[in-house]
């Protein structure tokens, strides 16, 4: 059957869409009660969303949230609202990741995956105004203004800011990693870029002591 379930306490499942791991889960009567979740690893969008719809395939919830790396089309009179634009993960441009699970799924929530969190944040702590960073394979900032998630000609792309070069750097003719920009915020100080200095792949950085200089 399509696996949406009414229940009376009501159960959300919801999706972090991160460009190096998908993170699925479903929570029953609070977001902090998880009874199930997995997690996925990003490769090309039709093998990691086909993996992502079965496993929610196996799961009973009433409604669906996704949070999603981007930059992504949060304009809701858009032709492309829904959509991952011009993003560093070049498989990844012009995927229509709304309407993929909007065709299934009844869909409660959609964001970025660093304005999910943040409205999450502010809403257990009971504020009005905050802003919250993540920092991984990219850098992302997301900013809540009166209770809701700060919109406007796109969202908070403030890990694209550029910064001054480190010395280091500058010596060694390091340019971050950053597809569109030299010397950025993500260009610079994310997951990737700090695996490219160390010579070694991303998945390889959890087990590097955090004293390792690079």
């Amino acid at each position: 059957p399509g696996r949406e379930r009414m229940s009376e306490y009501g159960r959300r499942a919801a999706i972090e869409a991160g460009g190096t791991t998908f993170v699925v889960a479903v929570a029953d009567g609070s977001p902090s009660n998880i009874v199930d979740s997995t997690e996925i690893i990003t490769t090309s969008p039709e093998e990691t969303l086909t993996k992502v719809d079965e496993w929610l395939q196996t799961q009973l919830f009433d409604s669906l949230s996704i949070g999603t790396f981007g930059p992504v089309d949060l304009d809701e009179t858009s032709p492309t609202y829904g959509y991952i634009t011009n993003t560093p993960k070049l498989d990844w441009q012009n995927t229509d990741l709304l309407g993929f699970f909007s065709k299934k799924y009844r869909i409660s929530g959609f964001d970025t995956d660093v304005n999910a969190p943040a409205l999450y944040e502010a809403s257990m702590r009971g504020v009005k105004n905050c802003a919250y960073v993540t920092i991984g394979t990219g850098i992302g900032v997301g900013i809540v203004v009166n209770s809701k998630t700060c919109h406007g000609l796109l969202h908070p792309e403030a890990g694209h800011l550029y910064v001054p070069v480190h010395p280091e750097d500058l010596s060694h003719d390091f340019k971050g990693v950053c597809a569109f920009h030299n010397h950025c915020i993500e260009g610079m100080c994310s997951a990737p870029s700090i695996a490219r200095r160390m010579r070694l792949p991303s998945a390889s950085l959890p087990s590097v002591e955090d004293s390792h200089h690079c």
